[in-house]
């Protein structure tokens, strides 16, 4: 595909590997990495001009443009580094008591387990992890087994829009309105969602929403948001107490101030949003992404047909990501043998005791990616 090819030249990735791991870690558009170290020549060629003045219009900026993207006002989300930071500063400020239930299920991430693990063990509260069927047959199977899993003492509602392992995408909408209705709080990590598919905050209607911006919006490394529900925000106490609390001449809200300034830090990445959401927005991007979903059932068949497995969900509940089982092979073996021996970077882990080999594909990838997997995997397997 000559788009497809093209589109390669937008990323600084070593072409000598074939590249199937956009999810974990995602990879920055040579627009953005430089828009990055434009910022930090700004920085550093006079600091204090730039901190005190110019940082905060920025970064500003860049809250509204992503915050038109999300679907949600700009004073309801403020930026951290990833993920895990995120919620930790949410576990922190809950008042949760003996008791209480964090309902999550065996699909979430590793890092945001031991975040609720952690704080449960301290408040006394309990992380409960429902057990989904394997294989989903439809979201009904996850709606329906959380669902049924509620109890009186199911205080929040801790679910991944798009899962990590598997790489399914959940009927949150449903379960927010489900858990609105029961005066549950919802907490949703999306890592996965922003650029991969359609958010609209307002229309999903969380307490907390959590997203990532620098794995399939493609911005530089750290780029991540934290989406608070007006109603939440003064009850979140701030990871981190610096100049931003009680900051009462700032014409910020109070929720910004307390989690968005930590300090004297490198916040340049923040400010290339703009340029990365304008590139993502461009024709060529947006068909290569349509390319790229409709690669994914094919993909996942192909893999399958190699070593007889089945499909772990329906196609419709993915976007640019499949997760496959891997039969009767230890995972850190195959990981290793297919970066080591074939320069293949994919992600192969244990999961539920079974190995799950996870397949991204963006638009930098190529047939030939596919094709040099298909003919490493029919060796290893056959």
């Amino acid at each position: 595909m000559d788009a497809q090819l093209k589109t390669i030249n937008h990323f600084l990735l070593n072409k000598d590997i074939v590249h199937l791991n956009h999810g974990s870690f995602g990879a920055c558009l040579k627009g953005a990495y430089n828009n990055q170290l434009h910022w930090q020549n700004k920085l550093e060629s006079n600091p204090t001009e730039f901190i005190v003045n110019i940082l905060p219009e920025e970064i500003r900026k860049s809250r509204e443009y992503l915050s038109k993207f999300i679907g949600c006002h700009r004073d309801s989300i403020c930026f951290f580094q990833n993920p895990t930071t995120a919620v930790n500063a949410i576990a922190r400020g809950l008042n949760l008591k003996t008791g209480d239930i964090i309902l999550g299920t065996d699909h979430e991430y590793g890092a945001m387990d031991k975040a609720w693990e952690f704080i449960t063990e301290k408040k006394g509260a309990n992380y409960k992890r429902v057990e989904l069927p394997f294989p989903i047959e439809s979201s009904k199977d996850i709606f329906s087994t959380i669902v049924n899993s509620i109890s009186q003492k199911t205080k929040i509602l801790f679910i991944s829009h798009i899962t990590s392992p598997t790489g399914i995408i959940f009927p949150v909408e449903d379960l927010c309105k489900y858990a609105r209705e029961n005066n549950i709080i919802t907490i949703i990590d999306g890592a996965h969602v922003p650029g991969h598919i359609q958010l609209d905050i307002k229309d999903l209607n969380p307490d907390f929403y959590i997203g990532t911006c620098h794995k399939w919006l493609c911005t530089p490394k750290g780029v991540s948001f934290l989406y608070v529900r007006r109603n939440f925000q003064d009850s979140i106490d701030p990871l981190i107490i610096g100049w931003g609390w009680r900051d009462f001449d700032s014409n910020l809200s109070e929720f910004i101030n307390n989690h968005e300034w930590w300090g004297t830090r490198d916040m340049s990445a923040y400010f290339c949003l703009p340029s990365a959401l304008k590139m993502h927005q461009t024709k060529e991007m947006i068909d290569g992404r349509m390319h790229c979903q409709s690669k994914i059932p094919i993909i996942r068949n192909i893999v399958n047909d190699i070593t007889s497995q089945m499909e772990i969900c329906p196609n419709n509940m993915l976007g640019q990501m499949a997760s496959m089982v891997m039969p009767n092979i230890d995972h850190v073996n195959l990981k290793t043998t297919l970066i080591d021996e074939y320069k293949i970077e994919i992600p192969v882990f244990k999961w539920k005791n079974m190995s799950i080999l996870r397949v991204s594909y963006q638009v930098y990838n190529t047939e030939k990616d596919i094709e040099k997997l298909s003919t490493v995997l029919t060796k290893i397997f056959k």
